[in-house]
């Protein structure tokens, strides 16, 4: 499943890192991870399109599970506006293979 972030934040602007920051919110409040989804095709990087991915495993989890998820992320685009811009810190000898830091907004 894929959410199209610039429909859920429409107002933000890239530099405040809205996957990420949306990634973070769901982590946080129902432990739900998620991944910035597959390099965007030419006609999505047109439109401006930024997917974050939810993998489910097949036959790992209960319609209950789904319920959950499906809770969460409704409560997060009701509660879009408490949800905070984040900022990258940069490490000078970070490799490009380790994760990002973030600090909030």
């Amino acid at each position: 499943m894929f959410v199209d972030v610039k429909t859920f934040f429409p107002e933000w602007k890239g530099q405040d890192f809205p996957a990420e920051a949306l990634a973070a919110f769901l982590y946080q409040r129902a432990g739900i991870r998620v991944t910035k989804g597959p390099p965007p095709a030419p006609s999505q990087m047109a439109r401006g399109v930024e997917l974050l991915r939810l993998a489910l495993p097949a036959r790992k989890y209960l319609h209950g599970h789904l319920d959950d998820v499906a809770e969460a992320l409704l409560y997060a685009h009701q509660h879009r506006h408490e949800i905070k811009g984040l900022r990258r810190i940069e490490a000078p000898n970070r490799s490009k293979y380790e994760p990002a830091h973030f600090s909030s907004l």
